[in-house]
């Protein structure tokens, strides 16, 4: 019985092939255009993703928008009293949504270096203590990360 078994799955990829794994669908957010200077900001993200699939722009972009809109309202809680608690939420954002969920980690070349270049022009590298005007450029470096990944 398990030849037969085996005769029918080899006969079935030989005339059909292996079947791929499916991708995740993510939907693609709506966001909108962002200033020159994030623009500036994320232009070698935009480069790096030239070649990502839509998937991947999608996954890439819905992370940043969660990443961003996760800080709304935290000015009360306080979860986030510096730049250096600023720098690893991102960092977790960005390996358990794109690297962990996604499966895409060092699929594209120059992409980490790429996002960590945008976050040192927009936020800096000085410890510093998060106001609500860096919890706001945060947000906007989020989105226009997300928008980054999204164009073609």
């Amino acid at each position: 019985m398990n030849r037969w078994a085996l005769a029918i799955i080899l006969a079935y990829v030989a005339a059909f092939g292996v079947p791929k794994p499916v991708q995740p669908v993510v939907p693609v957010p709506s966001i909108s255009t962002p200033s020159s200077t994030m623009r500036q900001a994320v232009a070698d993200v935009t480069a790096a993703m030239k070649s990502a699939s839509q998937a991947d722009r999608s996954l890439f972009a819905d992370v940043w928008v969660k990443a961003g809109k996760g800080l709304d309202g935290e000015a009360e809680m306080q979860l986030v009293p510096d730049t250096r608690v600023l720098r690893d939420y991102a960092r977790t954002a960005a390996i358990v949504g794109w690297k962990r969920i996604g499966g895409a980690s060092g699929r594209y070349a120059g992409l980490d270096t790429a996002c960590n270049s945008a976050f040192a022009s927009v936020i800096g590298l000085d410890i510093k203590p998060v106001d609500a005007k860096l919890r706001d450029q945060f947000g906007e470096l989020c989105e226009a990360l997300a928008w980054a990944a999204l164009q073609r």
